[in-house]
């Protein structure tokens, strides 16, 4: 599977992880530069191999997210098997709050993945344990 191709600016950001990357691929400095100028085709594959690393070490190490707005926040963990969702409205002040629990199905690397292309951005499982407690009560807490 082909994930998103990193942006130049975040692989700039990246490019003590490409430099490696490319090493450890055999090509260094001046065999980067010549594959740039010389065959562009073959420079964006190695940075679509790369952006695949990247994206996979991201996706196994993202065990928790969350997306605001406005009037909600959302706020999932997924685990290998399940994934949790808890979802808090504000409608006016008055809060409500849903969850529910889904089962992984398929490749769960594509699903953090596209969870993220969404607009969730990754959190710790210690600021999702908090939501849980601020918003949901104790006895019910059973993720």
């Amino acid at each position: 599977m082909n994930y998103p191709i990193i942006p130049l600016d975040q692989l700039k950001e990246l490019e003590k992880e490409l430099v490696a990357f490319l090493i450890v691929h055999g090509i260094d400095g001046d065999l980067w530069k010549s594959i740039n100028e010389e065959n562009p085709e073959k420079a964006m594959q190695l940075v679509q191999l790369f952006s695949n690393t990247v994206w996979e070490k991201i996706a196994d190490q993202t065990a928790a997210m969350k997306r605001m707005s406005a009037n909600e926040t959302t706020f999932i963990r997924i685990g290998t098997e399940e994934g949790f969702l808890l979802n808090v409205q504000n409608n006016d002040g008055k809060l409500t709050v849903h969850t529910g629990k889904k089962s992984v199905d398929g490749n769960r690397r594509e699903q953090v993945i596209e969870l993220l292309t969404q607009g969730f951005e990754r959190i710790s499982s210690e600021e999702f344990s908090e939501a849980l407690k601020n918003f949901l009560p104790e006895k019910s807490v059973k993720t």
